[in-house]
């Protein structure tokens, strides 16, 4: 209002449509703000769930061919799954 032209003074209904634009871009950063926030609050948290799986023993039930040589496994379990096993029996 104060860098506004008093010989040439803005229409009111403009002047309404200014603040409530400036309106909508404060809230829209407001919640880009309060989004980065509960983004890095929910990777931490995430990051403090995987935590308990260290040195715990992983288990899967899938075929696999071995020849003698070491072989790696890399299983990927069902999302949903609340638990995972491997047994392996013998060599062959």
């Amino acid at each position: 209002m104060e860098n506004q032209d008093t010989l040439n003074p803005t229409d009111s209904s403009e002047y309404a449509q200014q603040l409530a634009t400036f309106s909508g871009v404060e809230q829209a950063v407001l919640t880009n703000d309060l989004l980065t926030a509960l983004m890095v609050q929910m990777n931490t948290t995430g990051m403090a769930q995987l935590a308990d799986w260290a040195e715990k023993e992983a288990r899967a039930a899938a075929p696999a061919y071995f020849d003698g040589s070491p072989i790696t496994l890399a299983p990927n379990p069902a999302v949903i799954a609340d638990k995972v096993e491997l047994v392996v029996y013998d060599e062959d």
